[in-house]
């Protein structure tokens, strides 16, 4: 077809009106960040199997991004939701250098149907026992997933997640519809499965424990057992900055569409064709 129509943030799906249909799956930091993939998405996407190049990504790119753009979203409260679509905000006060646990809905597809198991919230519990066992006195503090607050698809089970996640005296389960980037900025790090927050994480430049192969577990420590627990919670030794820090440039100003010119450019790259004419709605 000489036109390709794309639809942002449209969840009902339509017959199709050309030979080629694209779906946008939006990420992190605010709804112009979208992704557009020949695999699919979250864990299965190409650049969880192929290790971008990050080489030729010059430090003032970075920095550059980094004092504008990041800062930005930060300031605006952004998220692939909206503008400060979360504006509860925390104060956590004297409370520092914890470990930060990311939840997630344990329905979600990316947990469930890309993994051999479908055990996502008895995964959370045992890494935070291990946590406890051998760091006992730093605090935990899980910060669950928006979507457990909501009243559909099964997943209002807020109250249970409270009660049932805290498996030790220095756990703290909070309520998702919080702001994360008030969690963030003091954690000692961030232990997540597969999540946009991973993104989030990293523009504070944090370092992030993954268990779920994300697509930034290139930049993460790739936790795939619990008892190497004790090895992942020593970032001074496996956290590379500057690495983190250009593969978030490099995932949402190379990799990602926020913008026409990378529309048609990630469309050259997938479909290789030119001259293809888009209406971005």
């Amino acid at each position: 077809p000489d036109e390709l129509v794309i639809e942002q943030n449209n969840l009902k799906l339509k017959p199709p009106k050309a030979e080629v249909e694209l779906f946008l799956k939006p990420t992190a930091g605010d709804v112009h960040q979208n992704t557009l993939d020949e695999f699919g998405y979250g864990s299965y996407s190409s650049p969880t199997y192929e290790e971008p190049d990050l080489s030729s990504i010059s430090e003032e790119e970075v920095k550059d991004f980094f004092d504008t753009t990041v800062q930005d979203w930060i300031k605006n409260n952004n998220n692939k939701w909206g503008k400060n679509n979360f504006p509860i905000r925390t104060k956590l006060g004297d409370e520092d250098d914890y470990y930060l646990v990311v939840g997630q809905c344990d329905f979600d597809r990316v947990l469930n149907e890309q993994d051999f198991t479908n055990t996502y919230l008895n995964k959370v519990k045992s890494i935070c026992k291990e946590l406890s066992r051998i760091d006992p006195k730093r605090s935990i503090i899980i910060k669950l997933h928006p979507g457990a607050d909501n009243q559909a698809e099964g997943c209002s089970h807020t109250d249970f997640l409270m009660k049932d996640l805290k498996v030790s005296e220095n756990v703290k389960v909070v309520r998702g519809d919080r702001s994360i980037y008030d969690f963030i900025p003091k954690a000692r790090c961030v232990i997540m499965g597969n999540s946009g927050a991973g993104f989030e994480a990293m523009m504070f430049s944090k370092p992030i424990i993954s268990f779920c192969q994300p697509e930034y577990h290139w930049v993460t420590y790739d936790l795939r057992k619990v008892c190497d627990l004790w090895r992942a919670i020593q970032t001074e030794v496996w956290f590379d900055e500057e690495k983190s820090d250009k593969f978030l440039y490099w995932y949402m100003r190379k990799y990602c569409i926020h913008d026409s010119e990378s529309t048609k450019r990630r469309l050259d790259d997938l479909l290789d064709v030119e001259d293809v004419h888009i209406r971005v709605k």
